[in-house]
């Protein structure tokens, strides 16, 4: 069976929303008990950290693979 260019980019895809994912539902925790104590500006503050670890995680992780672009689409690609 032959792997199109769409399998590849969805697996890419899966790569870089995988760990913001993760984040996130790491973060949930931390949320919820700061917003139900009541502390808002820790809450705005713990979302702002969050919203920066993602897109410097997806920023590096992109630039990644577009500096290796060619070697990236291999690994991904069943030949």
């Amino acid at each position: 069976m032959e792997k199109k260019s769409t399998d590849v980019a969805v697996s890419l895809s899966m790569v870089i929303r995988m760990p913001s994912s993760g984040i996130n539902q790491g973060a949930q925790a931390l949320l919820s008990y700061k917003y139900g104590s009541k502390n808002y500006d820790r809450v705005m503050q713990t979302a702002k950290t969050l919203l920066r670890a993602v897109i410097k995680e997806a920023t590096t992780f992109i630039l990644t693979i577009s500096k290796f672009y060619g070697k990236s689409w291999r690994a991904f690609a069943i030949c």
